[in-house]
Formats: structure tokens, C-alpha cells, sequence
């Protein structure tokens, strides 16, 4: 009798002590997870103050992937397993803080196949050795511990220990819908680096995991689509169109750009924005709406660029590093291919920012041009090239072909983060925030936008010289992240820019706020193109009772349902991007005997141009460009000369290379093209 009291008693005991132990490493790990994504104990500790209901939450979460531990034998193989792929994640996120905005997802993982071809690229060999050695590792340790890991001695009673997990899994079930419901928790981001940093990382890695891509709609299939698809056509059919204009079209994407002045209290010595505000005062304008706010450049970018609306995919999820790394897409370039345009790409950062050097392919781009094809001459004090560069790529992209183009153009001077000290360069004085740090934050900002504004005049004026027909859409991605909320604007929404249409072939003026899925829609019925489908749909559906249930329709045929849409799968090919329309060339190589230098003299070289010889890059220093100089280096006949744009992050390691030229000493010209030999 007494020994079955004491096993009874022992059984409570095991089921609280596994109780107690879970609920404390879920603390820690919480803890630990927290201070890596805040990357500082202090802020960690402010994040437990102020959201103390949401760091318990987490803990819940974490709690749940310990609740095998209630059911199997090998209690410590389930402790060590699940912390260890805890803290796996919350030093992941720490070190990828370190170097990109976004935070560590389970989309990243995913992506994990796309990079393994360029790893080596990123570490040398006795690193990536050593990766693969403790990767190896670690498994060989997983798989010794799960076969010599002890199995509790505890008498199991099932039934106590299942009621204990179900208990748990009603109490998270309860917790989620109680967070929800109070708005402590949300399960739609509008930013994901915010996000973390309100709701934690356990959570917002979770939604990450599981709500990806977009839900198949109830009523998916062939005649539900083929019927919405015909309707479409036949609205088109009979809606009265504009006559087709086929004018070059610049979509132009200001980092973080809109009206300042309509921020409550704030008060600005001068109007930083005067040309952009005269502009939306003589062109169509208004408001556009954008998915993000803050960051999340790429979101809105995927909205204008495809006409899908983006509140459709996971509550965290960016297309462009999930559908979109291998899958095509309807986008205004495939639109305007039969027109005979040619699609340039231009942003004044790296090319792999956002894996655009991948995806830009897959949304119809023709080239590419990036930082590191440009000689950036000016940088704002936090070090984003400031954009009147831009203003030279759009020409050169116009000169590069005699058809109409289509350029689309994304900007970063307007990029955080905004200091908070008052800076020499700012010659705005803000007053009306609430201590002086948010006035120079304000103030730092108003001189970006000021800048930018300069140098949107600056562009229309050279298009106006070139008397080409063109519209040029400009707009701003999202606000810049100054804390600012809805509450706090004159007028309109944290999540609204401003935007104007400019053209020089005199389209009517017809303001209306828009979402960003729809502009490009709305410049190309004010030009009478209609073709693709998402165009054709928002100009034929717009305003319906079920256009956004038809448009979700839609978009998952297209991208992941069976194109019944266009009746062949991929009905759109990747096109053979090329990085850069100026490409770098050697003119002459000369010797400075004196300073025991060769010279390579030519055209567009950068700081990311690299020369070759036989194989082996230069150890050579950037001058300008037209100039780069090779120290202690000798060159003699025959030797084999390439040059390579490097890019800036080495995701993309060679943007281009050039033909293999052969050296002729004291000969002009230096270099001539390597003919290959026919096998």
C-alpha cells in the first residue's frame, strides 16, 4: 500500500517539476531571444516593461515546442533539441540585424538553396571548412544524443499528462484570441522590423512560418476563373478607352518621401518640398496607399510594378523573397513588351538589396542598373547615395534605344536612420516635437526630402529638353520611420504617400487617391493601354462589389494555382537580364616609370570595376572614372586581360564581365579581342 502511494506521488511530482522547468526555460530563452533582436540588454528590459503581457506570450510560445517532454521517455533530448533551435533562431536574427534591415524569418531559411551556390563568395575556405565541419557536427551530436539519451524512470500516467498538454494548448489558444481581440498582438504586418519589436520574436517568427503565400480561394477553378476572365474582356470591349499613346513611361520611387508639413505641431523655417507640392497643384495627384510603413520598400514596389495587392500574402511575407525567386509574374513589363518598350531598372544602391538582382528578371526587367555601375560623387551623412545621381541613368537608359522605354527608377537618399544630434548640413530648423533629438531627426529628414525635391525639378527639366514624349509617375514608397501615426497627420494615413503624374503630352488631370496596386493601372488607362490582364481587370473592375474577391482570384491563379487564367503554365519567361547599360573599357595602358604604377585609362569605370590578368584579379586602386592604377605590376605580350563589375554584397559576385582582350606591348591599339577557337 504505501509503495503505490509513493509511486502516485512521484508522478505529481514529475509532471510539476517538467511544468516548472519548461515554464523557466521558456523565460530565458524569451529573454535571450529579445536581447538578440533588440541587439541590447537595455532595450530588452524597456520591451519587458512596456510589453510585459506580450514577452509572457512569447513564452507561451516557446512553452508549446516543450510539451513532447509530457509524452515520450527521452525528456532531455526534447530540452535540448528545442532550446537549441530557440537560440539558434534569436542568434541568427541578432547577426543578420547586424548587416540588413529585416529580421531572421523562416522565409530565409527557404531561401537557403539559392545561396548555397555563392556561399564561398561570402567565406573564405578555411571558414566554410569549418561550417561544414561543425554543421556535421552538431547533427553527429543530435543523433548520439537522441540514441544514448536516458529515458525517465517516471511511471507515465497518460491520461494526467495528456489532460496537462490539452490544459496548455487552451490556454495559448485562448491567450492568441484574448491578444487579438485587445490588439496586443496583430497578425498583419505593415512592417516586419517593427513587428519584432512589438510583438516579439517567437511570435512574429511563428507567422512567418505558417501564414506564407497566398490561401486558395473556396471557389478556385478553371470555370471560375475562365467566367471572370471573359467578363473581363467583355467589360473592356464596351467601357469607352482613351486613344493608345505609347509615350516613354518613368515610374520614379522616392525612399521614405512625403509631405512632411502635414505632421501636427511640427513647424519648418522653410517649404522643403515647394517644386513637388506646385507639381500635384497643375498634374493628377492624391494619395497613394501603400502596404508598409516605415520599411518594406520592396512591398510597394511589388504593388506598383504588378497591380497585385499585397495584403494577400502572409502577414510578413515580401514576394520578392518568397514567390518571386523562382516564379514570373504579370507585371507593367511584360505589359508593355508587345508595345515594343524596353524595361530599365535603376536604383542608387547594390543590386542584391532585396534580391532584386534575382527578381527583376522574373518581372520582365530588360537591365539593371545599379551602384555599382555609377560614380556616386555625394552621400548623406548616413551614407545613402543621395539621388540626384539618378538623373544620368534615366537619360542613359533613354539614349540606349531608339523604341519607346519604360524605366523604372527606385531611390535611397531618404533612407533612415535620422540622427538625432543637429547636424551642420541641415538648413532647415524644426521646431514642435516633443524633445529636441525628434526636432533633428525631423530636421535632418525635411533636408533629404528638400534635396529631393531639387532634384525631381533638376529631371524634369532635362526631360523637357529632350522633347520626347514621356509621363513620369512619382511617388513615395512609404513614410519614413519617425514614429509617426495616423493620429498625428493633418490629413490621410500613416500609410498613405503623396503622388503626381507629369507628362509633356497633355493627358487631363484627374486627381483620385489610389492604392499603390492600382497606379500603374490608372497611367495606362489615361494612355488607352489595356493589355494584361491585372491591368485590364482594375480598369474594367474598380469600384465593383467583388473586386477584391476577384482580384485574390486572381492573383493566386497567376502565381499559385494552375494559370487557367491564360490556359498555359509560366505564361511569362524570365528575361536574360543584363547589370548596367555603361559598361567599363580600356582605352590605353600606360607606364609611370617613376612611380612604378601601370595606368589603365577608358570609359565608366567605377569603385567596383575590377581588371584581370591570365585569370588573377589586380591589386588595383580606383582613381576616377576614366582612370585605375596597378602598383608594382608588369604586363607583357600575350597576356589575357578581363574586366568585371563586382557587386557590392558578392550575392551576385560578377554584375558583368567583359570579352577576353590580348595584350600587344607598344602596340596601338593595346588590346585586341580573343578570338575562341572552334572545337
Amino acid at each position: 500500500m504505501s509503495n503505490k502511494k509513493t509511486s502516485k506521488k512521484k508522478t505529481k511530482t514529475g509532471v510539476i517539476a517538467d511544468l516548472i522547468l519548461c515554464g523557466c526555460l521558456s523565460i530565458i530563452i524569451e529573454a535571450i531571444l529579445e536581447i538578440c533582436d533588440w541587439r541590447s540588454v537595455d532595450l530588452a528590459w524597456v520591451f519587458f516593461q512596456d510589453r510585459t503581457w506580450v514577452f509572457f506570450y512569447n513564452c507561451l510560445i516557446i512553452f508549446i515546442t516543450f510539451l513532447p517532454v509530457f509524452l515520450v521517455g527521452k525528456k532531455l533530448f526534447v530540452y535540448i533539441l528545442s532550446s537549441a533551435l530557440w537560440l539558434g533562431i534569436g542568434i541568427t536574427n541578432g547577426t543578420m540585424l547586424g548587416y540588413r534591415n529585416t529580421p531572421f524569418t523562416a522565409v530565409d531559411i527557404s531561401l537557403v538553396k539559392s545561396t548555397l551556390p555563392v556561399v564561398s563568395n561570402y567565406m573564405s575556405m578555411p571558414q566554410l571548412v569549418g561550417l561544414i565541419v561543425l554543421l556535421i557536427l552538431v547533427v553527429a551530436a543530435l543523433v548520439c544524443l537522441f540514441l544514448y539519451c536516458p529515458k525517465s524512470q517516471e511511471k507515465k500516467t497518460f491520461p494526467r499528462r495528456i489532460g496537462c498538454v490539452i490544459f496548455i494548448l487552451l490556454v495559448f489558444a485562448g491567450a492568441t484570441r484574448y491578444g487579438l481581440d485587445k490588439e496586443l498582438l496583430e497578425d498583419r504586418f505593415s512592417n516586419i522590423r517593427l513587428a519584432y519589436r512589438a510583438y516579439g520574436t517567437p511570435y512574429c517568427f511563428a507567422i512567418t512560418l505558417f501564414d506564407n503565400g497566398i490561401d486558395r480561394p473556396l471557389d478556385y477553378s478553371s470555370s471560375r476563373v475562365e467566367k471572370l476572365v471573359d467578363s473581363v474582356n467583355e467589360k473592356y470591349e464596351k467601357k469607352k478607352k482613351a486613344k493608345e499613346q505609347t509615350p516613354n513611361i518613368i515610374f520614379l520611387q522616392l525612399e521614405s518621401f512625403f509631405d512632411v508639413t502635414r505632421v501636427k505641431g511640427m513647424e519648418f523655417s522653410e517649404d522643403p518640398i515647394p517644386f513637388y507640392r506646385s507639381m500635384m497643384e497643375k498634374y493628377s495627384s492624391g494619395f497613394v496607399s501603400t502596404p508598409t510603413y516605415g520599411a518594406g520598400t520592396v512591398n510597394t514596389e511589388f504593388e506598383i510594378i504588378t497591380g497585385m495587392n499585397k495584403n494577400y500574402f502572409g502577414a510578413g511575407e515580401y514576394p520578392y523573397k518568397s514567390i518571386l525567386q523562382d516564379h514570373t509574374c504579370e507585371s507593367m513589363c511584360f505589359v508593355l513588351k508587345d508595345k515594343g518598350y524596353t524595361s530599365h531598372a535603376i536604383h542608387n544602391n547594390n543590386a542584391s538589396f532585396y534580391d532584386r538582382d534575382y527578381v527583376y528578371a522574373n518581372l520582365g526587367f530588360d537591365d539593371f542598373t545599379t551602384l555599382e555601375f555609377m560614380n556616386i560623387m555625394e552621400v548623406t551623412p548616413n551614407g545613402w547615395a543621395k539621388d540626384t545621381v539618378l538623373t544620368k541613368y534615366i537619360q542613359d537608359a533613354l539614349d540606349s534605344t531608339d523604341n519607346q522605354d519604360l524605366i523604372y527608377t527606385v531611390s535611397v537618399q531618404g533612407h533612415g536612420e535620422y540622427p538625432t544630434e543637429p547636424l551642420d548640413t541641415n538648413t532647415i530648423e524644426v521646431t514642435g516635437g516633443e524633445t529636441e533629438e525628434i526636432n533633428n531627426q525631423f530636421a535632418y529628414y525635411a533636408q533629404q526630402i528638400k534635396e529631393m525635391d531639387q532634384f525631381l525639378e533638376e529631371l524634369i527639366e532635362s526631360l523637357n529638353e529632350r522633347e520626347e514624349d514621356t509621363v513620369l509617375v512619382v511617388y513615395g514608397d512609404h513614410l519614413p520611420n519617425l514614429e509617426v501615426e495616423t493620429d498625428d497627420l493633418k490629413s490621410g494615413s500613416k500609410f498613405e504617400t503623396d503622388y503626381f503624374i507629369w507628362d509633356n503630352i497633355g493627358l487631363d488631370k484627374e486627381d483620385e487617391n489610389v492604392e499603390a496596386y492600382q497606379l500603374y493601372s490608372k497611367v495606362f488607362e489615361q494612355l488607352g493601354i489595356g493589355s494584361g490582364l491585372i491591368n485590364k481587370y482594375h480598369q474594367t473592375y474598380k469600384g465593383t462589389k467583388n473586386y477584391s474577391k476577384n482580384l485574390k482570384l486572381l492573383e493566386y491563379d497567376l502565381l499559385y494555382g494552375n494559370d487557367f487564367a491564360y490556359g498555359v503554365p509560366e505564361a511569362f519567361e524570365k528575361t536574360d537580364m543584363t547589370f548596367g547599360l555603361k559598361h567599363a573599357k580600356i582605352t590605353s595602358i600606360n607606364t609611370d616609370e617613376e612611380n612604378n604604377e601601370i595606368l589603365f585609362s577608358g570609359e565608366n569605370f567605377t569603385p567596383y570595376t575590377r581588371i584581370l590578368v591570365n585569370g588573377t584579379t589586380l591589386e588595383t586602386d580606383y582613381r576616377n572614372r576614366i582612370l585605375i592604377e596597378w602598383s608594382g605590376g608588369s604586363l607583357k605580350e600575350g597576356d589575357e586581360i578581363t574586366i568585371i563589375q563586382k557587386s557590392k554584397t558578392n550575392q551576385h559576385p560578377i554584375l558583368w564581365q567583359s570579352p577576353t582582350y590580348i595584350y600587344h606591348e607598344g602596340v596601338t591599339p593595346y588590346l585586341e579581342e580573343k578570338v575562341e577557337e572552334e572545337e
